[in-house]
């Protein structure tokens, strides 16, 4: 539903909110490696957040004007799935010490992670 429907799980209800396992985070619906558990971090806003894609070019960014302001859709490069939405100038870099001020809000849904 969430992958295919670009639909959103309710908030703090997803299977990765809370996992600090390490490994590597799939998309759940072709398998693709999408992003590191290193990557990974706690930004309370009730989804799994990662500040990176685990290698250039796993992830793509789309234009998203379903609700205002408008926000970026990510999608999985493989299959198109839908992952979640992606924000930038939030200040977690400077709060967290982080390499990018960047927060990709993904659905646990859209992910499989394998761990190390």
């Amino acid at each position: 539903m969430v992958l295919r429907d670009k639909a959103t799980e309710r908030p703090n209800t997803g299977a990765y909110l809370h996992t600090n396992e390490s490994g590597v985070y799939h998309c759940a619906n072709c398998d693709r490696p999408l992003y590191s558990s290193k990557a990974k971090f706690d930004a309370r806003c009730g989804w799994p957040a990662f500040y990176e894609e685990v290698s250039p070019g796993a992830i793509t960014y789309h234009r998203d004007n379903s609700l205002m302001p408008a926000r970026v859709e990510i999608c999985c490069a493989r299959c198109g799935g839908h992952l979640g939405h992606v924000f930038e100038g939030e200040g977690w870099k400077q709060l967290l010490n982080l390499p990018k001020d960047t927060r990709h809000c993904v659905n646990s849904a859209s992910l499989n992670l394998k761990k190390d």
